[in-house]
């Protein structure tokens, strides 16, 4: 997976659920503070929470449709 490392990692290697996943290009990696939305979902649900972006700069939608499927999968 050359740059995209964290992307096969996130998919294929954890095997735990994922409360949520946000899946974008860089500005949605920018403009989303992945651990302080993480942080406050384990406060609001009282439990330990998983929260993770799979973002890259220059996403097209057919990989991030593929990365999206492999995911839910």
């Amino acid at each position: 997976m050359g740059i995209f490392w964290w992307v096969q990692k996130f998919i294929f290697e954890e095997t735990n659920d994922i409360d949520i996943a946000f899946v974008g290009s860089s500005h949605l990696e920018h403009g989303i503070d992945t651990p302080y939305v993480q942080q406050k979902l384990d406060e609001r649900l009282g439990r330990p929470t998983v929260v993770r972006s799979i973002c890259w700069a220059g996403a097209g939608f057919d990989g991030l449709y593929f990365f999206t499927k492999d995911l839910l999968d």
